[in-house]
């Protein structure tokens, strides 16, 4: 029987993990919209791409988190998702056909998204839910994604998507390998004992993780049109794919600080935390708003992609604090779906269309209403507490 891998140990290579998948991920899906308008596909047709991308990610955070909470196999499930979405995004690009791109991307979603909440769920169950850890690896996540956008923003200007592929050839290899080396992890209670079914209605009987998925709901339909049509805001102020990359960059140093130093953020409850959340989305939005030049997009985006790092963390003290082990995975994978995917289904339905018929400073006005929304949700939910923690 192999010697199990110490915390430390593990807290190394998930870093590694981390960083090696996020930088997958920045290769060419974060560049997917402005790929699909580089080769002609209207806004609108870009927007429905992203829908389905996510609708189908929703659908992927249930089926591959219920068997990884099932079975409690992460690592395989990881490992089979990670080989197949580099074979599916290595065929988007060479088969230039508007049918194949929305069935390839919407598989690729599928496969690919669902992955983070897996690793993240795999990670904490190998660290015993040490929070403090889990932050400074999965911060690694966020350089790996910075360092990669910025570079390949430049990269495709001179070369072409070619590089994009390449890359995320190069990056899912580094992904696979250290994945193969750390062990898989269980619960120390096996799933079949478990005093919970596993079901999506296990889930929502608890009033505080319901109250959370509002939250997050609500908040990933306010930043979805940010994340996912970003080259589009950038474009209205006279901005290009290159300024993409360093828009990102600059978002992923605000991650990577909520990460990798908490403590910024640790004289919040966890219901402070979302509150704080959710007013810097309002402001982010309405700096989005008023922008006329790239660098003030940048600011924005500073805000926007800054509280990612203090709602992944909250979702995942939430869940581990009031639901049975056993519906962990599902759970983080669920809460993850609603701020990130099934909230860009909806938000993808009007922003396309809405921007093309009003302009895209139509689509943040909606978002700068449901950030407030959200603040005023917060007041009266289940989650309410003191904003700052006790002592």
């Amino acid at each position: 029987m192999k010697k199990p891998f110490s915390k430390k140990q593990s807290i190394f290579f998930f870093g590694f993990i981390e960083f090696a998948f996020y930088s997958m991920y920045a290769c060419f899906i974060a560049y997917a919209v402005a790929f699909a308008l580089s080769r002609g596909y209207s806004e609108s047709i870009a927007s429905y791409a992203v829908m389905t991308y996510m609708l189908a990610a929703f659908i992927g955070q249930f089926i591959l988190g219920g068997i990884c909470d099932k079975r409690q196999i992460n690592k395989y499930v990881f490992l089979c998702g990670m080989t197949l979405s580099a074979i599916l995004q290595t065929a988007i690009f060479f088969f230039n056909s508007l049918p194949l791109f929305f069935i390839l991307y919407t598989c690729v979603g599928f496969v690919t998204q669902p992955m983070g909440s897996i690793l993240d769920s795999w990670m904490l169950k190998a660290i015993d839910y040490d929070m403090i850890n889990f932050g400074r690896a999965r911060s690694m996540g966020t350089v790996g994604y910075a360092f990669v956008m910025l570079a390949f923003g430049q990269l495709i200007k001179v070369y072409g998507y070619r590089a994009a592929m390449i890359g995320t050839i190069i990056c899912t290899a580094f992904t696979l390998l250290p994945a193969l080396i750390v062990p898989n992890t269980r619960t120390e209670a096996p799933a079949q004992k478990s005093k919970s079914s596993g079901s999506i209605r296990d889930l929502l009987q608890c009033l505080q993780y319901r109250s959370l998925l509002v939250v997050l709901f609500l908040l990933g339909l306010a930043v979805a049109p940010f994340n996912n049509l970003k080259i589009m805001i950038l474009q209205n102020v006279g901005g290009d794919v290159g300024d993409q990359g360093i828009d990102s960059f600059i978002g992923c140093v605000a991650q990577f600080l909520t990460f990798c130093f908490p403590q910024f953020v640790s004289m919040f409850s966890e219901y402070g935390k979302l509150v704080v959340s959710a007013s810097l989305a309002c402001i982010g939005s309405i700096i989005f708003f008023i922008a006329k030049a790239p660098f003030i997009v940048f600011a924005g985006t500073f805000l926007i992609l800054g509280l990612y790092g203090i709602t992944n963390s909250s979702t995942r003290f939430i869940v581990g604090k009031y639901l049975d082990p056993g519906l962990h995975t599902k759970a983080i994978g669920v809460g993850d779906a609603c701020y990130n995917t099934i909230s860009a289904v909806f938000a993808m339905l009007y922003a396309g269309n809405l921007s093309e018929l009003f302009g895209v400073r139509a689509v943040i006005l909606i978002s700068i209403l449901l950030t407030a929304g959200t603040l005023v949700y917060l007041r009266f939910s289940a989650l309410r507490d003191r904003i700052f923690r006790a002592g």
